[in-house]
């Protein structure tokens, strides 16, 4: 499983998250169509030059949308991305937050749809499969938490978990381009 924070970011979020943002600009226009603060801005930009090293005053350039300013973006490109993609306050966000009430409320359909399978070893035999589960409230609570505060590993867990109470090995996973999806329970 190469891509787990695009897979983990696709499913919980939908079709409204998209994808997870790359760059700063990404980041700061989810922060702004989500209602966050100037306040709330600058605390994020303060906390990515920390993490970057650089000054605030650099971060706010890589925001800009002209050209010129893109050298020092490119330069931390992988550790910006790096931090967008966990940073919780982006996380919370993304996505609809009516989908994750929902989630959290209800539970959710998880659905892994392509190459998948056991790893043994050395030995990964993936085939084309279809994975359907029902994910009670309180795993995709447990799930969601750990998403929203950066812990993919921990979310990953928590889905491999669900995935060995319904008799799948403990070891289970999934190749780039498997749909992992979770769906709204249809109660007949």
């Amino acid at each position: 499983m190469a891509d787990v924070t695009g897979d983990l970011w696709r499913a919980v979020t939908g079709r409204a998250g998209g994808r997870a943002p790359e760059n700063v600009r990404d980041a700061v226009d989810r922060l702004e169509q989500a209602g966050a603060s100037k306040k709330d801005l600058a605390q994020f930009k303060k906390d990515l030059a920390a993490a970057l090293g650089v000054t605030v005053r650099q971060v706010q350039r890589m925001t800009t949308r002209t050209g010129s300013e893109t050298r020092s973006d490119k330069r931390h490109a992988g550790r910006i991305r790096e931090f967008v993609q966990k940073d919780s306050r982006v996380r919370a966000a993304a996505g609809s937050q009516r989908r994750k009430s929902r989630m959290r409320n209800k539970g959710a359909k998880l659905k892994i749809k392509g190459r998948q399978g056991p790893k043994v070893g050395k030995s990964w035999p993936t085939r084309d499969r279809l994975v359907e589960l029902d994910l009670d409230p309180y795993e995709m609570e447990a799930l969601l938490d750990a998403w929203e505060n950066g812990d993919d590993d921990t979310a990953l867990e928590t889905l491999q978990d669900a995935l060995e109470d319904e008799g799948y090995p403990p070891n289970w996973s999934w190749e780039d381009g498997a749909a992992v999806e979770f769906l709204g329970l249809s109660y007949d």
